[in-house]
């Protein structure tokens, strides 16, 4: 009895330990900009086709540095697919931009091919984020690199830039996850 009861036990341990640890995908659903003359320009930006590939060019007015500019991120929740979005407590503070892109590059560096999907410098860390014109083609989001404990529905996010602690833009962006097949 007391065998069978800890094989039960070590059976209930290792299927919790797995739980909300099975692969998900993501895809991109929606990508906006809220002000039209923000630092960038993203209006040429596409999602085609069924599998929502990011397409088009993304424009930077100017270069950001850590002189003036600064960056934020806040995260949403609607895990029910009902349109309610709930704050999540993960959000990323207000920050310099070059840090901000130091520390969350990583999580979006393997997801385009620099020179043959984008060439916006994702491949590296730099300061100043140099002004130009960039190319994104057929970018499709993969969760890799991201935490493994996520709740599977959609995920809002807006990333606020700020010019002297003035805010001056907001890019919305909202994904779905869902199960891998």
């Amino acid at each position: 009895m007391f065998q069978a009861s800890l094989c039960f036990l070590c059976l209930l341990i290792v299927e919790g330990l797995r739980f909300g640890l099975d692969k998900y995908k993501i895809s991109l659903v929606s990508f906006d900009q809220s002000n039209k003359t923000g630092v960038w320009d993203v209006s040429s930006m596409r999602l085609i086709g069924r599998e929502r590939l990011l397409n088009g060019t993304a424009t930077l007015h100017e270069d950001l540095d850590d002189t003036h500019w600064s960056f934020l991120t806040e995260l949403y929740s609607d895990f029910a697919r009902d349109g309610h979005y709930k704050p999540l407590p993960f959000n990323t503070p207000q920050s310099s931009v070059c840090e901000a892109y130091k520390n969350y590059r990583k999580y979006f560096s393997k997801q385009a091919k620099f020179g043959k999907q984008t060439d916006f410098p994702l491949d590296r860390d730099l300061c100043p984020i140099p002004k130009g014109t960039y190319f994104f083609k057929d970018i499709a989001l993969n969760a890799n690199d991201f935490p493994t404990t996520m709740q599977r529905g959609y995920v809002r996010g807006n990333g606020s830039f700020f010019y002297d602690n003035v805010h001056v833009g907001t890019y919305t962006w909202t994904l779905l996850l869902e199960d891998e097949d």
